[in-house]
């Protein structure tokens, strides 16, 4: 008998350390998984987290395509104003008058204005004279039509120059046609020739004053010019 309690004692100790076992198993399960947890949180959540490292992902992603959609919009007004350049100057030189040739279908003809000049049209020049008496005597050469300017940077004049003038003498845009019963024209910009010679140069720079003028040559009492060829480039 008594040996059967000894037995009887034997297992419930058997018992009690395995239950033992157990719980201890259990907790220490708990407490790794609780680090685990903890680690994957950092891992997900932290500064370099996945979710920070997605997020930054996106907005480099956001980035990119705005820098690609300026760069392409870039290249587009660059493709743009280049197109719409060349087609602005289509033609590197639009002559007036060129050797005889006064471009009608441009300029409507040209026309005189004169207040006792001279005017004189020949083979392959216009001639300005101061002509003679004792009022403004003057000559002038003005389009009969106004000439848009857009696009093109220079009016120029290759001419022979015998006087250099005292206040006129000068390629000129004006605002009004010089066709009048006094010879008068308002001018908007000019150039004046600097030396007295044949076959001069004479480069007005028209940038600022893009759009519709006509375009011509006065001179005063102390002329006379010779004009071969006149051209907006």
């Amino acid at each position: 008998m008594k040996y059967f309690r000894k037995i009887k004692e034997y297992e419930n100790k058997i018992k009690q350390k395995n239950k033992g076992i157990t719980l201890v198993a259990l907790v220490i399960t708990i407490i790794i998984l609780l680090i685990l947890a903890g680690i994957t949180l950092a891992t997900l959540t932290g500064e370099n987290g996945l979710f920070v490292r997605a997020r930054q992902a996106k907005q480099n992603t956001l980035n990119a395509q705005e820098n690609e959609n300026l760069a392409l919009e870039s290249y587009e007004n660059a493709i743009n104003t280049t197109l719409n350049d060349s087609n602005i100057n289509k033609l590197d030189k639009l002559y007036i008058y060129n050797n005889g040739d006064e471009n009608e279908e441009v300029t409507g003809g040209i026309i005189c204005s004169k207040v006792n000049g001279v005017y004189q049209k020949n083979e392959d020049n216009i001639w300005l004279g101061p002509g003679s008496g004792n009022n403004l005597q003057r000559s002038k050469m003005c389009t009969n039509n106004k000439i848009d300017t857009t696009g093109y940077n220079y009016l120029k004049a290759e001419l022979d120059v015998e006087n250099l003038g005292t206040w006129a003498n000068r390629l000129a845009l004006y605002s009004i046609n010089g066709y009048l019963s006094n010879g008068d024209m308002k001018v908007v910009v000019g150039k004046r020739p600097t030396s007295i010679g044949k076959n001069l140069l004479i480069t007005l720079e028209i940038s600022d004053y893009q759009g519709e003028y006509y375009i011509g040559y006065d001179i005063d009492f102390y002329g006379p010019v010779t004009i071969y060829k006149m051209w907006l480039e």
